[in-house]
């Protein structure tokens, strides 16, 4: 179940068991990467074992908009991030207002007057890099004196990383900037995707024999520009509860996106045109989610319009081998959403 509330109206809805406690998580969880899936993975069978209510706070919007006016450039919209939380079989999870008030809670106020009397926790996850409550003050330190002194378990999920380094949202916005796509699906576990509206464009690619759906820019975090092999899914797919992988949606086409400028014909605005495979109707107006799974090319220069189709015959034919030949992570095809961690966090 999702709830959006504030610090005056969470609380756990009525038809949760009263003498049922809790067992929590808070974060941002922007990407719901690899370690915030591991970190869920904890919860969800914490709470298994205690017969409690697995249950995730995630805060909109980002905290740092409020604390200092400017927000990240995120990887999920709110609807994604609140849907692949779910699909790891957590039970509850509050989308909880942030505002200035909270920012100002003392992590003891929050403690007791959210967490403890009105979720009825009786133990609390931590990741490894972990604060909470004004100037940040609540390590995990702070926390387990807390836990000893209030009667909550307090549990640190240990760091999660590749080659050495944390996975974090932060490494992921850095690869997806460089291009590095391959780099950041490994670390998200699926494919970095953006969504929205198709809209009108100059129709030159229809003119080039290879037309293209022009994706209104993205709130979301752009790739850096250049030609993608990509997977665009159309908008019927967009009212599912739970996450489903690219692969096995309906829907779904194999594409190639340019992310750019149109240098050959002198244009300066960004855009985001995607060539479908093997697809011809019309698409004005849909919703479309762009899919990533590999960088292809920089954006490029060419002296004639015979020097570009040749371009775009030979991208079409790299995404093609690149699809083939593509690993898609067991995880993503697994029923229970343990084992299917387990496959993800193998991978």
């Amino acid at each position: 179940m999702i709830i959006k509330c504030d610090i005056d109206t969470i609380a756990l809805p009525k038809n949760f068991l009263k003498e049922k406690k809790t067992t929590i998580t808070l974060g941002n969880f922007d990407g719901v990467h690899l370690g915030h899936q591991a970190l869920l993975k904890t919860i969800y069978l914490t709470a298994k074992k205690q017969q409690s209510i697995s249950t995730v706070i995630t805060f909109e919007p980002h905290p740092q908009a409020v604390l200092i006016g400017e927000s990240p450039s995120l990887l999920t919209t709110k609807k994604e991030k609140l849907k692949l939380i779910k699909s790891m079989g957590i039970d509850l999870i509050f989308q909880l207002n942030f505002t200035s008030t909270l920012a100002n809670m003392t992590t003891e106020q929050f403690v007791q007057s959210i967490l403890l009397e009105r979720l009825h926790m009786e133990g609390i996850v931590l990741g490894h890099d972990f604060s909470m409550g004004k100037e940040r003050l609540g390590t995990q330190h702070v926390l387990s004196t807390l836990g000893k002194t209030m009667g909550f378990t307090v549990t640190h999920q240990p760091v999660f990383t590749f080659k050495e380094q944390p996975v974090s949202s932060s490494l992921i916005r850095e690869a997806i900037q460089e291009g590095a796509i391959e780099k950041a699906n490994l670390l998200l576990g699926r494919c970095y995707s953006i969504d929205g509206t198709i809209i009108h464009g100059k129709k030159r690619g229809r003119m080039l024999g290879f037309p293209t759906a022009n994706l209104a820019l993205s709130s979301n975090l752009i790739p850096s520009t250049g030609v993608y092999a990509t997977l665009v899914t159309l908008e019927s797919n967009q009212d599912n509860t739970f996450y489903i992988p690219v692969q096995h949606q309906k829907n779904t086409f194999l594409a190639v996106t340019n992310i750019g400028i149109n240098p050959t014909f002198g244009d300066s605005i960004p855009k985001i045109e995607t060539h479908l495979l093997n697809f011809h109707n019309d698409l004005y107006e849909q919703h479309m989610t762009i899919n990533f799974l590999k960088k292809l090319r920089e954006e490029a220069i060419f002296s004639n319009i015979s020097s570009l189709i040749t371009q775009i015959k030979d991208d079409i034919s790299q995404t093609k081998t690149i699809f083939k030949n593509m690993l898609w992570p067991q995880s993503l095809s697994l029923e229970d959403p343990v084992d299917r961690m387990d496959a993800t966090l193998k991978t």
